[in-house]
Parts: C-alpha cells; structure tokens; sequence
C-alpha cells in the first residue's frame, strides 16, 4: 500500500486492526484520517461493559503487549505508565485444568492422564519424525503429538469447543484455543527435549512459563476494563486530527472506474477518499457495492459465546495468574478473568471475574448445565474460588455471532470472500479479519504495520515526490 500526504483515508471498522491503521496513517503523515464504525464506540471486543452495581466487566480476556516494533509501540501504547492508571507487567501469567490438575504452564498438562496414559504417549511423541503436510486436524495432531494424546487430549477438548470431530477441522484449528503444545514429564525433562532440536521446542512447553519467555511488557489498566484503552487511543486520535464517525452504518458507496470514492453512512453523510482501508468483515463490503457474494459460499457454524460476569463473596485463590483456561471435557468453562490480579489488587474482597464459556452449536445455551450455579461448582472444583464462595452478583450476556467453528469449508468461503472483496477496487486495501491472514492480537497489530510502514519506501507527496 502506498499513501501521499495529500491522500484522504478512510477506515472502516474500529477494533483493533482500524485504531491501528488509522493510528499509523496518520503518523505516516496523512493529513485526512476518517475512521468509520457502526458500533457506538470503538475497540471491537477490547471492550468493556459497565453493569450498574458490579463494575466493569471485558468481553473475555484481552491483554496488551508491546509489539517490539517502535512506531506501532509509540502509537498505540504511549503513555500508559502506572502514574496514568496503567499496570505494566513482564509478563502474562496465566493457569490451564485439565484432567483434574490445575496447572501453571499456560499449556495443557497431560499427566493428569495418569502415569501409564503419560508414559506411552511421551514415548509416541518422542517417535514422531517432523512431517509436511495434513489434509485435516486428526491427521495433524495425530503426526505431531500422536495417537493417544490425540485420542486423550485433543478429541474430547476440541469436541467440547467445537461440537465437532478432528477430522472435520482444519489443522492448526487447537492453536486457537491455547493448545499448541503440551506440559509432559518433569520440568528438567521438558527443559532437556526443548533444547534438543526445534522440533521438540515446537511441541514442548515449559513447566514454569517465564523460562525462556521473551521480555515484553504486558498492559492492563488499573480500574475500568480494557476498554480504557480504546477510550484513549480514540482520544489521542481526535486530538492528533483523526475524524472519528461512530455509531452509524454505510449505506451505500459510490464507485468511479476503478475506485471506490465516496461511503454513504445511515446519518446522511458522506465521506469522500482515495483510500479505502476496511478491517470489518468482507461480505459487508461486498454488500455495500451491491456486488454478488461469490459462488459455492457455505453457511458457517457458530459457537455460543456466553458472559458470565460475577462478584464472588470470596477472594479467589490464585493470586499469581491473570487468566485460568479450562480443557476439561466434563466441565462447561472456557476461560476465566480475574481482574483483582490484573489491576493489581490480588486477594480483594469481595472478588470479581468473568467466566466465558463456549458452546457448539449442536446445543448451545440449552445445556441444561449452563446455569450460574453450575459454573460456580466448577470455579471451586478448578480451585480458583473457596469452597464456601456465594455469588453477590451477577450478568450474564450472550455473544453474537460468537466463534466461527473452523471447517475447510469455512476456511474456504473466507477465502472467496476476501479475494472477490480485494478485486472490487484497485484503492481498498484489506486488513485484519479483513484479509483472512491474521487472527491472533500481535499478527493483526504485524499485518496493519508492515502493509501500511513497511510496504511504502515513504509517503509521497502531491507531485509524486518521496518524502
């Protein structure tokens, strides 16, 4: 993507890939900024939600962290210092239950399997050759950790998540939810296998999450949820001259030859560019053109992502991690945050957290063990609430659409999306969810800056000159 000071930019979607691409244009020195969402405020799910009487609650957990890369750090995380109401930590501690063990890796730890179950599956992994290649996610799992940690492990995890069997998930579908590698034998055995080869290192995890752990500083505002820091990067670009146009939709578009030059919006107005940047989802934009949706689209399957936003009479036990997620089978939870330990405030009483709890669409919240009183249970059974913890108060808040469950099919109606959105106009670039390339925090914050820094030798100015 090339951009001239001259240019007018207007962005499309206000969560993170937007306040990044707007942040960074103007850096670059643009001198017309528009961002453009629907939603009241911007941020996406980096949200908060004030409920009367309980306080703030975040959509799930969500924790910054600097990214290494100077111009994107300075736009989006500058002056959040503990003297403005911000934490800083090296680190984002956080604990998994699995198998009736509560561990503090951050990763699955399989020997709440049991010994025997440990051993042989140690002993398959240990045997498998890096490979190159698998059609689904049963065959993946299946060369990279082997048979009985997929059958153990993996099956009746992903089944809880997705409703669905191995085989009909993309491979790589587990690193979405955390299980990218497994806890096994003792932690100097798990130290000795990482450092053999990188094979190992890629399936390996650590016992103790801070060894080898790159040094970045992890952020989350003292009081307020994480949505203090979209209310701020939403400040900081309105006042750097970015006009910010929220809480109204697009209703049309107006395209010249082989641009697009002007959005119509709910409100009456119109914005008028050179380029389009949009983050929200591809089909919208289709839609806005008026634009057919492409052939051969398959329906997409969603999970239920719902809320469960408590003040617990007790203090919870775990005052060293910010997050717990639960792989058990058996159990309804999903993730739970704690933000007496993420605003620093470990051991307050009375406590708060969110439970997300994810939902296959084959039952959704029918379950009949949805019920705050069964969550609660399983809060006590994990270990992070006391036996005796009564719930004060409560929400609970459904999200919608929720997860996408992820199918090759899926996968590929994403793809025909993208491209036939991409090939509307030589001047809209795609970003974020957007493109289809990224989905993780710090590989959304990578793509905006490398499309729209790194791909430019330099802004250009009204007479093509560099500048």
């Amino acid at each position: 993507m090339k951009l001239k000071s001259t240019d007018r930019v207007c962005v499309v979607g206000g969560g993170l890939a937007g306040l990044a691409a707007a942040a960074l244009a103007q850096r670059q020195g643009v001198q017309s900024v528009t961002l453009v969402e629907s939603a009241p405020k911007l941020g996406g799910l980096l949200r908060s939600r004030h409920i009367e009487g309980m306080g703030s609650f975040d959509f799930g957990t969500h924790v910054l962290e600097d990214t290494g890369i100077e111009v994107l750090d300075e736009a989006l995380f500058q002056g959040m210092e503990s003297s403005d109401g911000w934490n800083a930590y090296a680190s984002c501690p956080s604990a998994t239950f699995f198998g009736g063990n509560l561990s503090k890796s951050g990763f699955v730890d399989v020997r709440g399997l049991g010994d025997e179950v440990h051993n042989l599956g140690l002993k398959q992994m240990l045997g498998l050759p890096r490979f190159e290649g698998a059609e689904n996610l049963d065959q993946y799992v299946r060369k990279t950790f082997g048979d009985v940690f997929a059958e153990k492990v993996f099956s009746p995890v992903l089944k809880k998540f997705f409703g669905t069997n191995l085989e009909e998930l993309i491979p790589l579908a587990h690193h979405l939810v955390g299980m990218s590698r497994l806890v096994c034998g003792t932690p100097e055995e798990a130290k000795a296998l990482k450092a053999a080869n990188d094979w190992n290192d890629e399936r390996f995890a650590f016992h103790d999450p801070r060894v080898g752990a790159r040094p970045v500083r992890h952020l989350y505002p003292q009081s307020g949820g994480i949505g203090q820091w979209a209310e701020k990067v939403t400040t900081d670009l309105q006042a750097k001259g970015v006009a910010i146009k929220a809480g109204t939709a697009i209703d049309s578009c107006h395209i010249e030859g082989c641009s697009v030059t002007s959005l119509n919006l709910a409100d009456k107005t119109t914005i008028a560019f050179d380029q389009l940047i949009w983050t929200a989802p591809p089909f919208a934009l289709l839609k806005v053109v008026g634009a057919q949706m492409p052939a051969g689209m398959v329906r997409p399957r969603f999970c239920q992502t719902l809320l469960f936003d408590f003040i617990i009479d007790q203090p919870v036990k775990m005052c060293d991690v910010f997050y717990v997620s639960c792989y058990d089978p058996s159990m309804k939870t999903f993730r739970v945050t704690l933000y007496d330990v993420l605003e620093g405030r470990p051991g307050r009483t009375p406590s708060r957290l969110t439970v997300e709890v994810m939902l296959p669409p084959v039952n959704g919240a029918q379950d009949e063990k949805v019920s705050e009183s069964n969550i609660l249970a399983e809060l006590v059974q994990m270990g992070v609430l006391p036996v005796e913890s009564k719930i004060l108060k409560s929400a609970t808040q459904l999200v919608s659409p929720g997860f996408p469950v992820m199918t090759p099919q899926f996968i590929g109606s994403c793809a025909k999306l993208t491209k036939a959105a991409g090939a509307l106009a030589e001047n809209v670039t795609l970003l974020g969810r957007a493109s289809g390339q990224s989905f993780f925090m710090r590989q959304v914050l990578q793509e905006v800056h490398d499309t729209i820094v790194v791909g430019q030798s330099g802004l250009e100015d009204s007479r093509g000159n560099v500048g």
